[in-house]
């Protein structure tokens, strides 16, 4: 089973949409943002937040993702 999934995947990942590889290991978010938007010819918005506000809505999203069991 896991085999299976991992050849569908390898086949997936072999697409052209992936052809631009991002080595993101020593990258900040907004780094990494910027890239991906210029290889993509995107006009990203100015960030305005403060280092406080870009923090909570970090850990907000963290917050989001984090499923509770019923």
């Amino acid at each position: 089973m896991i085999i299976g999934t991992t050849d569908r995947c390898m086949k997936g990942l072999a697409n052209d949409i992936f052809q631009h590889k991002i080595d993101t290991d020593h990258m900040s978010i907004e780094r990494v943002a910027e890239t991906i938007a210029s290889q993509s010819n995107i006009e990203l918005l100015p960030n305005n937040r403060n280092k406080l506000k870009k923090k909570l809505d970090r850990i907000k999203t963290q917050l989001k993702h984090i499923r509770f069991i019923n």
